[in-house]
């Protein structure tokens, strides 16, 4: 009983890592570039506690609805179960097969790649081209860069 108090305190602490992060506007359209990054915190508590699935079911809701909160956007929830929830799943069902650590890595990468690529071109129908995005924010970044540069030579 006392490891389940501490496994729900833990999951309490993650979830607001979560939070603290969508408040800080990890889950919006520019930041999908960190999908995998933010999934370890979660992925490595599962992979060291056991917890129940109606204890996890209730911390990706509040999570999310947290984070629709927060964002006022539907698109950041989204953002939140491709870039956590998913990836999070996949490899924990790999690493429970006992797979070795290249064959997760290898098979995990592919699995989140198709996933990634999947949510591109949804969000593309939908009316979001994050790769139009991605090159104007790269754009701006080199403009930045090599006026610092010019202005320094």
């Amino acid at each position: 009983m006392e490891q389940d108090k501490k496994n729900v305190i833990k999951l309490i602490g993650i979830m607001i890592i979560y939070i603290l992060l969508s408040a800080l506007g990890i889950f919006s359209q520019i930041e999908i570039v960190l999908l995998p990054i933010v999934a370890v915190p979660y992925t490595l508590f599962c992979m060291r506690n056991k917890v129940n699935i109606q204890l996890q079911v209730l911390f990706h809701a509040v999570v999310g609805i947290c984070i629709y909160l927060i964002s006022q956007s539907l698109i950041g929830v989204l953002i939140y179960l491709v870039s956590v929830v998913i990836p999070a799943y996949i490899i924990l069902v790999l690493y429970n097969r006992e797979l070795p650590l290249p064959n997760i890595i290898m098979n995990g990468g592919i699995i989140l790649s198709v996933v990634v690529f999947g949510f591109l071109f949804l969000m593309k129908q939908v009316g979001l081209d994050y790769e139009r995005q991605y090159g104007a924010a790269l754009d701006l970044i080199h403009n930045e860069f090599v006026s610092i540069i010019t202005s320094l030579g």
